[in-house]
């Protein structure tokens, strides 16, 4: 403590103690110079007893509300948060905190509206809950180094380089094989297992997620059915054939799996840039297919489906480029909320629970219109009271007025009395 603080504490050193009267000083002092406490909340509040005291002693002091900045909308809010369902408290495990920007110009005051959001923390993934703290740890360091980095990128560039030089031979189809099942896979995977488990559930509970992974499946699906027709013919030998349905299988699960990592940026701790970048990679490679498949790719190799029973045909072009449209919609959604929602989820939704009741609680215009009302009654009571005070003031005056003219009679009589007996006494003299 400085000495400045030292000499605006009094402190008892008998007792170690420092009083009531002092402490509030000091933190008016601080309130002055223009220090909060915020980030000392909930140690504060436990210090006091917890939330439930302050809340009794806040409502058992009769001048609190008046004093409170926001009055009645504040008690309003305090008594919904009360009556929230307690299975929503017991299902939602998470800590739901207030994060809002005072210096945000589109927030005019906290009761415009509320930010609500959600603590993540890193030890706290879905890989802690299946290996444990320790194996967790160990797993994240591992896939975390440098070296499993460089090898992931250098295998990544190698394979864009090869498919373009050695494309459509075994070569290629066993080189896929092994760098899907031993590199990127396993990455993906790891990436996937490494989100905050709270927030993953947050994040599968919600219909973009499911919608994305659908199409991803579906799409992929489709295009195995399409690479295979096409490439694979009756001259090709049958391990080629093997390979290369193989290959189209773990591409299929490892571009779904990816769908799902880039949905899951919400849970895990991935700069903005970082989420901008993939998930507008994401949606130009989708539109690239788009129109590759709609607009490019030969008649030749279309697969056509005869629908005898409705007379109509389906192309398998077709419906893989309307695919890759669906998941390019999703990913420029989600590119677009991460660029321009700093810090804020782009899948997650906040969905508050919804009852009616028979007492509704009393909007701001009708507390306007009684405060009005109380307003008017106490002016016609302060009114009627000032009547009736004059009324008593003016009844005591004629009061007094009465009793000093009956006194006046009353020693003008006396006056009087006294004036007719010297009379008499002069006459008999």
């Amino acid at each position: 403590m400085d000495k400045q603080d030292q000499l605006a504490v009094q402190i008892d050193y008998n007792t170690n103690t420092i009083s009531r009267e002092s402490l509030k000083k000091f933190h008016n002092k601080q309130l002055s110079n223009g220090v909060k406490n915020d980030e000392n909340t909930l140690q504060i509040v436990n210090l006091l007893g917890g939330i439930d005291e302050i809340l009794n002693n806040h409502l058992d002091n009769p001048n609190s509300n008046r004093n409170h900045p926001h009055g009645q909308n504040a008690i309003n809010k305090i008594y919904q948060l009360l009556r929230t369902p307690q299975r929503y408290q017991q299902q939602n495990k998470l800590k739901p905190v207030t994060f809002i920007n005072d210096k945000d110009k589109n927030i005019k005051s906290k009761e415009d509206h509320d930010n609500f959001g959600y603590e993540f923390t890193e030890n706290q993934t879905v890989l802690h809950s299946i290996f444990g703290e320790k194996a967790a740890n160990k797993i994240l360091k591992i896939f975390s180094s440098k070296p499993v980095r460089i090898m992931f990128y250098l295998c990544f560039v190698s394979w864009l380089i090869l498919v373009f030089v050695f494309s459509e031979t075994l070569f290629i189809e066993m080189y896929e094989v092994s760098v899907l099942s031993v590199i990127f896979i396993p990455n993906l995977t790891f990436w996937l297992l490494s989100s905050n488990r709270d927030g993953l559930k947050l994040i599968i509970k919600t219909f973009e997620f499911w919608i994305k992974i659908y199409y991803s499946l579906y799409v992929h699906t489709l295009g195995c059915i399409y690479y295979h027709h096409r490439d694979v013919s009756d001259d090709k030998p049958y391990i080629y054939t093997t390979i290369n349905l193989t290959s189209s299988i773990l591409w299929i699960f490892a571009l779904t799996l990816w769908t799902a990592v880039i949905s899951s940026f919400d849970a895990m701790n991935v700069s903005r840039g970082w989420k901008v970048f993939f998930c507008s990679l994401a949606a130009v490679s989708c539109i690239m297919y788009s129109i590759e498949y709609q607009f490019l790719s030969d008649q030749k190799d279309d697969i056509i489906v005869h629908i005898k029973a409705t007379n109509s045909i389906l192309s398998f072009q077709s419906l893989i480029a309307d695919a890759y449209s669906v998941l390019a919609i999703f990913f420029m959604k989600q590119a677009f909320f991460a660029y321009s929602r700093k810090g804020r989820a782009t899948i997650i939704k906040y969905v508050p629970f919804i009852k009616w009741i028979d007492n509704p609680i009393i909007t701001m215009k009708q507390l306007a219109d009684n405060n009005r009302n109380d307003t008017t009654k106490n002016e016609s009571r302060e009114t009627k009271d000032d009547e009736t005070e004059m009324c008593e003031i003016t009844v005591k005056r004629c009061e007094m007025k009465e009793k000093n003219e009956t006194e006046n009679d009353i020693s003008t009589d006396e006056d009087k009395s006294s004036d007719d007996s010297d009379d008499l006494s002069s006459v008999k003299l």
